[in-house]
């Protein structure tokens, strides 16, 4: 077999093999939803008790959470800022692109199915009653008192919509443009049902199976940081090595501009967890922000020993890091 042929060979099985993945990840988590949400009880119209009444909102409460969301999705274009400064100038609006597009189908999937899979109510600990919020079904401007009591439950469901579009994006970052857009829905859709909705479940409901071992999560470590940053690792091995394009920045602007808008998007992004204009919002403020700062000087203080030298990327990497690090145990 001539060279030519055998390249043709491989690249052809390199095509093919994802193919073949995916149509095996839609059919395991087709079963995997089928098998979960088989064990779960009919809707049982009684537990919607839990609903407050207009005079418990709290209108401080309900405009930090509009707040934090405006904050949170300003990270999407940032996230696409910062790796797009990071990498081949090529691929720039291919990340802004495929950010975008994440964030339009987890907001369709999300009203959809997402928010009553991750917060429906529970039978096993693991994953929510499709039923219970289908199609946002029974999620009005009442509050809800198992899960905040002093906010509209459709301001509740929106907040956390920002949390399952940002995390995403962070994915789809280290993929382009290894993956074509029609696989990289397809792919996100499995993933957001079959990885996302169950992790917010178990961490963040208060009958999760995690929340009642007494796993604490305050603003999103395991279900946005490690759940992407697993992904990411696990489909990058999948897919195998690829030709790599110097490391170097192409656009530090574009790096730092984006550190800027996660430092923005991430105070609300924690602060916001606190569901209350309160004592904990404020800690939860200062401790963020104290932590990307800290983090970044030691950042620059370690460039400068080692090499004598600084650099504007390796600040915003400082920035970066000291984030992610501090989300969640902010607000404890």
């Amino acid at each position: 077999m001539s060279d030519q042929e055998e390249k043709s060979v491989k690249g052809s099985s390199w095509r093919i093999t994802p193919r073949l993945f995916i149509i095996a990840a839609a059919l395991a988590g087709f079963l995997t939803i089928s098998a979960l949400t088989a064990s779960l009880p009919s809707f049982d119209s009684t537990k919607l008790e839990s609903s407050g009444d207009i005079a418990d909102i709290n209108g401080s409460d309900t405009v930090l959470l509009i707040l934090s969301s405006s904050h949170i999705i300003l990270m999407v274009p940032g996230l696409a800022l910062f790796y797009g400064g990071i990498t081949h100038f090529k691929r720039v609006s291919a990340k802004f692109f495929r950010s975008f597009l994440s964030m339009g189908t987890i907001i369709c999937l999300w009203v959809f199915i997402g928010f009553s899979l991750s917060f429906g109510d529970d039978a096993n600990g693991i994953l929510g009653n499709p039923a219970t919020f289908g199609m946002f079904n029974r999620v009005g401007n009442l509050p809800n008192k198992n899960l905040a009591g002093t906010i509209p439950f459709s301001m509740f469901a929106m907040f956390q919509l920002m949390f399952a579009t940002v995390t995403p994006s962070i994915i789809s970052l280290s993929l382009v443009p290894r993956v074509n857009v029609s696989a990289w829905i397809l792919f996100l859709v499995i993933w957001h049902l079959v990885v996302y909705c169950p992790l917010v479940h178990i961490t963040w409901h208060p009958d999760g199976i995690l929340r009642d071992w007494g796993y604490l999560d305050f603003a999103g470590g395991l279900v946005v940081q490690i759940s992407s940053g697993v992904a990411a690792l696990a489909l990058q091995i999948f897919l195998g090595s690829h030709k790599r394009h110097p490391i170097s920045p192409t656009n530090i602007r574009f790096v730092m501009l984006g550190a800027g808008l996660q430092w923005f998007g991430w105070l609300g992004f924690n602060a916001g967890s606190a569901l209350s204009a309160g004592g904990l919002a404020c800690q939860t403020f200062a401790t963020t922000n104290t932590c990307a700062a800290a983090s970044m000087m030691t950042w620059v203080l370690l460039d400068y020993f080692s090499s004598r030298a600084t650099s504007a990327v390796g600040a915003c990497n400082g920035v970066v890091v000291g984030l992610v690090t501090i989300t969640p145990a902010c607000g404890f």
